[in-house]
């Protein structure tokens, strides 16, 4: 599986419309949020947007089209996302503009495949508190996008 495909199947499970129910609530068609995230009044979510549970959205947050994020995923405030995964456990700071990418903890994937690592871990890295009780993700495990990373780089 490529990494665009991979980022393909996660918008194909979450976002289609395909008559499944889908845990959260739709807060518009084609956007959903899982239980227990807090978005900021002022976030703005585009279309086909899911967001995972325990996740935290800052103030002015865009998160524009086609944005997976999994379960414990922390968005700094003035962020913005456009086409992308972003794996359970990953903070992404403030002010920070991604798209059209796989974001893991360490670092990300572009939709070639293509790993660039985290310059700073204040720009991506492992979200903090957030616990396997209530994610389901254990924080120290690194997921097999992050250990296929680490051997090739």
């Amino acid at each position: 599986m490529t990494v665009g495909s991979y980022h393909q199947a996660n918008l194909d499970s979450v976002l289609t419309d395909s008559g499944r129910l889908l845990p959260g609530r739709a807060l518009k068609p084609g956007v959903i949020v899982d239980w227990d995230s807090s978005l900021a009044a002022d976030a703005r979510l585009g279309d086909q947007v899911s967001i995972g549970k325990h996740c935290r959205i800052g103030r002015r947050v865009h998160l524009e089209t086609q944005c997976v994020l999994g379960n414990g995923v922390v968005v700094g405030s003035n962020t913005h996302l456009r086409n992308v995964t972003v794996l359970p456990n990953t903070y992404i700071g403030r002010g920070t503009r991604l798209r059209d990418a796989v974001i893991t903890p360490t670092g990300l994937f572009d939709l070639d495949g293509h790993f660039l690592p985290s310059p700073d871990s204040s720009v991506i890295g492992r979200a903090r508190g957030n616990s396997e009780i209530q994610t389901g993700i254990p924080s120290e495990k690194l997921s097999v996008l992050e250990m296929d990373s680490g051997r090739s780089g």
